[in-house]
């Protein structure tokens, strides 16, 4: 039986591991959502489809919050704070969105291990 202890006793270590970060459909979906946007802002998108964009917006960041952990689920949290009251018509937030996207939502990801491209 001794035979069996050590194998047995690494098995359990390694179930008791977190394993590396799984932040990276999160941060994909994150991703798609701000390029959308971003995208049809900077002129291939009429003001129909701007308004249409923000105001999927924080459906498309609760839809990305499945599955983050950690600092990236805390900051996308965040975004979608901002993205709510930018669909709701406030300016400031959707140009607090857009800072804190490029800021802080960049910096978990890439810490999380993928990087976001944001247009």
């Amino acid at each position: 039986m001794k035979w069996m202890t050590a194998p047995l006793a690494v098995l359990l270590l390694a179930g008791c591991s977190t394993g590396p970060d799984n932040n990276t459909e999160p941060c994909a979906g994150y991703e798609t959502a701000y390029n959308e946007l971003q995208d049809a802002v900077n002129g291939n998108g009429t003001p129909a489809e701007v308004r249409s964009l923000v105001t999927g917006l924080p459906g498309q960041l609760r839809r990305a919050l499945d599955g983050a952990t950690g600092e990236v689920e805390a900051v996308i949290k965040d975004s979608r704070d901002y993205a709510l009251r930018f669909a709701a018509g406030n300016d400031d937030a959707g140009q607090a969105f857009f800072l804190y996207a490029t800021t802080d939502v960049a910096d978990a990801c890439a810490a999380a291990g993928r990087p976001l491209d944001l247009h």
